[in-house]
This record gives C-alpha cells, structure tokens and sequence, in this order.
C-alpha cells in the first residue's frame, strides 16, 4: 500500500466504485416509477478478503458489495432488488494478458478447487437468475461464483 500510485488508486475506484455507484444512482430513479427493479452489480471474490490484486482493486470490490446491500435495504421495500456477483478469474479479452502469466495461472489454479477458470457462459446463467422474476426474494447478495475459490480463504 505505501507504494501504491495515488492516481491508480484514483483510475480504479473511479471505475469500478464509482461507476458501481452512478450506475445506481441513474437507475433507481426509473425503477421508482415502475415500481419494481433489479439491479445486478459486479464485484469479485476480492471483495472478500485481500488477494495480490492489489490495494485499490480489492478495496473497489468491498465497496461494491457494500453500495449493493445499502441500495437492498433502502430499496427493497419499494420493490427493488439489488444483488452483485462475485466471479474469480474469467476468461476474457480482460484477462488474457493476466492470463499469460505463468506465476499468476499457477497461484490461481492452486487457490481454485474445481482446478480452472470460469467461460463467460458459465456466468450467464446466475445473471440470468437474478434478473428473473425467480429471484424476487433475493436481495442484498454478494453471490460467489468461483469454482470454490472463496472456499479456501
């Protein structure tokens, strides 16, 4: 942390916090009208512990599980849900770069029960459900969706 870049730190809460936050902001205003809403953020399973992601990444994905369940306890009452998943590592055009480094698959791997990383098509389906009428009692989750990752904190 003490040699942690400040703008960095700035870029990656702006991003991800922030941009968690606005997008709440600018949706709950329509979902009032309607009546009803779901709201499905995404945080990581570093929004529950420390990882060698670094400082700010860590600290953006608490803070998203944390605007999530504020707006499910002041929302929910008016017919708004709000939820957030957590995936591990995915593979995408994100990733590819973390994913061609070998110390970094190997730590992953390690730490990753089911032994591999998630396809994008295997977090479609909980997406899915939490935008669906099915999940109309669920609020306030911060769903793991790891391949058992978060098991091993």
């Amino acid at each position: 942390v003490h040699t942690f870049d400040e703008e960095l730190w700035d870029s990656v809460m702006d991003t991800n916090a922030k941009g968690a936050f606005l997008g709440c902001k600018y949706a709950i205003p329509e979902m009032l009208k309607q009546g009803k809403g779901k709201i499905i953020n995404t945080a990581s399973v570093c929004g529950f512990g420390g990882r060698s992601a670094g400082p700010a990444y860590v600290a953006s994905k608490h803070a998203i599980i944390g605007i999530t369940r504020q707006v499910a306890a002041w929302y929910g009452s008016m017919g708004i849900n709000a939820n957030c998943i957590c995936p591990s590592v995915v593979r995408t055009k994100m990733t590819e770069g973390l994913l061609e480094a070998p110390e970094i698959v190997e730590t992953s791997l390690r730490a990753t029960p089911l032994g591999r990383f998630a396809q994008p098509e295997e977090i479609v389906p909980l997406l899915v459900y939490l935008a669906s009428d099915e999940s109309d009692y669920v609020t306030g989750a911060a769903v793991t969706i790891d391949g058992g990752w978060t098991a091993n904190i």
